[in-house]
C-alpha cells in the first residue's frame, strides 16, 4: 500500500508547478463564470418573452388550442433547464478551480499520512482511494481510483519528463482534475470528510467521495 499511495508523493518543484497551474486556471475561471452568467440571464429574458407572445398569439385566437398546448409546453421545459443552470451559477458553492487546489493538497498528504495513521486509519484510507483489492503471493494488490489514479499517471509521467515538458503535462493533470469534478459536480469535499491524525496535528481527509470507481485507463484496460 505504501508503494501505491507513494505514487501520489508531491516534489516540491511538482507541487510548485500545480499551484501555479491552478491558480492561471483559477483567474481565467472567474471571467468565464460572469460570462456564463451574463449568457444566462440573456437566454432567460429570451424564452420569457417568446412564451409572451405565444400567449398573446393564443389569446388573439392566431393559434389553435393544440399548437399552442404543444409550443408552450416546449418553452416551459427549456425555463426550467435555462432557471437551474441560472441557480447553479449564482449559488454560493465554490469554484471548480479551489476544488482541484484542495483535492491535490489532500492528495499530496496521502502517503505520509497513511505512513503515521492507526491501522483502522489505514484501512479507512486503502478503502477511501483503492479498488481491486486482491491477495497475490501473500502481497495485497491494489489499484488506485479515480482521480487518484489519474493524478498517480500524470505525476509518473511529469516525474520522468524532461523539465521543459513538465508545464504542460502539470497542466494536462489539472484539466483532467477539472473534468472529473465537474462531471461529478463537485461544489465541496467537506461533506466528504474525515479527521485522521497526523503525528500531533489533524490531517483533514475525504471519507466517502464518488470513488471508488475505475479510472478511464482501468476502464480501457476492461
Amino acid at each position: 500500500m505504501r508503494q501505491t499511495l507513494a505514487r501520489l508523493d508531491l516534489s516540491a518543484a511538482i507541487a510548485e508547478l500545480l499551484r501555479e497551474s491552478v491558480a492561471r486556471l483559477a483567474s481565467t475561471w472567474s471571467k468565464q463564470s460572469t460570462e456564463a452568467t451574463a449568457t444566462t440571464t440573456l437566454r432567460l429574458r429570451q424564452v420569457q418573452a417568446r412564451l409572451d407572445r405565444l400567449t398573446d398569439a393564443y389569446v388573439e385566437q392566431s393559434l389553435e388550442r393544440e399548437d399552442y398546448a404543444r409550443r408552450r409546453e416546449s418553452l416551459l421545459l427549456e425555463l426550467r433547464e435555462v432557471e437551474t443552470k441560472q441557480r447553479e451559477l449564482s449559488g454560493p458553492s465554490r469554484s471548480v478551480p479551489e476544488i482541484v487546489g484542495e483535492f491535490l493538497e489532500l492528495a499530496g498528504r496521502l502517503y505520509l499520512t497513511y505512513k503515521t495513521a492507526h491501522p483502522d486509519q489505514k484501512r479507512d484510507l486503502i478503502r477511501m482511494c483503492t479498488s481491486n483489492r486482491v491477495m497475490e503471493c501473500k502481497t495485497l494488490m491494489m489499484t488506485l481510483v479515480s482521480p487518484f489514479a489519474e493524478l498517480a499517471t500524470g505525476l509518473q509521467e511529469a516525474c520522468c519528463s524532461h523539465q521543459r515538458e513538465r508545464p504542460r503535462i502539470v497542466d494536462g493533470i489539472v484539466a483532467e482534475l477539472v473534468r472529473y469534478f465537474t462531471e461529478n459536480n463537485t461544489t465541496s469535499l467537506d461533506p466528504l470528510k474525515g479527521s485522521v491524525e497526523d503525528g500531533a496535528r489533524t490531517v483533514v481527509l475525504p471519507a466517502n467521495v464518488s470513488w471508488p470507481r475505475p479510472s478511464r485507463l482501468q476502464r480501457r484496460r476492461d
